[in-house]
């Protein structure tokens, strides 16, 4: 009887990582591009899988490749895997003016521009090479830590099982704003009531579980039977910023969603709902599979830095 040694002799690591990459990609072309080799490379290595693993692996559609179910069990143990292999082979110091690493950050629409700025500014000045992508918040956050199509995810609630690991970045509050030539600001200390003369502009919620995320503001009205016209609505901060320039509009969101020096210039607090009933929690959720990355740790701790230091930071009225 062969050994373990023996059996894992004949299987070149190399394979593995371009497993990996097809189940990320579910494309030739793209997984040949993110490998740096040649198509034709890829379709061999996948050749050589397929005998490995005794399975196809893959069906072809007109969108590119479908994973079978066998593939699909294999990309959540690989990443693990993986990411052990080069926790045990990377002895080097981390650098981060060297790092060429990608990272993918989720994170809530309407407040990507207040906090994800600032991590991308910090990591811009120290780590040039490095790639950060943006998505929405997801219901499957924990499906994509997983299997490391993400890496980090800022959501209202933590995820409170292993492997994943949760950290409180602080509260969210609601406040309403305004440009800074408004006429609210003609009143002294603006009441909801005040604000509820004026018209809103409101994020318009496309994404599922972002839409799962109640609005404290919304309930703080609810819960006073008041009532709020809403002009216009928008994915958009830019299209909600440009409309607001132009019009006595205002707009309820997180009490730091302002903090931008881009925003801050036409732009101001109006009132701010600083009652702990209706905080919304802010939370940093990783995977472990990521734990034993030098370069994954160092972005952890710029963004529980950058991110506290938004949230706490701006708990007065502007």
């Amino acid at each position: 009887m062969r050994s373990i040694a023996q059996r894992l002799a004949r299987i070149d690591l190399n394979l593995l990582v371009t497993l990996l990459v097809l189940l990320q990609e579910n494309n030739v072309s793209r997984a040949a591009e993110k490998l740096f080799v040649s198509q034709p490379a890829v379709s061999r290595a996948l050749q050589k899988l397929r005998e490995i693993f005794d399975d196809p692996l893959f069906a072809r559609e007109s969108s590119g490749l479908r994973p079978t179910s066998r593939a699909a069990e294999l990309k959540q143990p690989l990443t693990v895997l993986l990411n052990d292999v080069y926790g045990l082979i990377d002895n080097s110091d981390f650098d981060p003016k060297t790092c060429e690493q990608s990272f993918t950050i989720a994170i809530p629409g309407l407040m990507s521009h207040s906090l994800l700025l600032p991590v991308i500014d910090t990591v811009s000045a120290l780590a040039p090479d490095v790639i950060i992508s943006q998505q929405p918040s997801s219901l499957t956050q924990q499906k994509h830590l997983s299997t490391g199509s993400l890496d980090f995810a800022i959501f209202v609630a933590p995820i409170n099982e292993e492997p994943f690991q949760s950290t409180l970045l602080g509260y969210s509050y609601p406040a309403i704003f305004a440009r800074k030539d408004h006429p609210i600001f003609a009143t002294s200390n603006p009441s909801i009531d005040d604000c509820l003369h004026y018209k809103f502009v409101d994020f318009n919620v496309e994404v599922q579980s972002e839409s799962l995320i109640s609005n404290p503001a919304l309930r703080y009205i609810d819960d006073h039977n008041l009532h709020r016209q809403v002009a216009f609505q928008s994915g958009q901060l830019g299209m909600l910023a440009a409309v607001m320039k132009k019009n006595d509009y205002l707009l309820i969101g997180a009490h730091h969603l302002m903090e931008q020096a881009v925003l801050q210039q036409d732009f101001k607090q109006v009132m701010l709902i600083h009652d702990k009933s209706y905080a919304v929690p802010m939370y940093l959720n990783d995977h472990i599979i990521t734990h034993n990355s030098a370069a994954h740790k160092w972005l952890k701790r710029i963004l529980i830095d950058e991110l506290k230091a938004v949230i706490d930071g701006s708990l007065t009225v502007k």
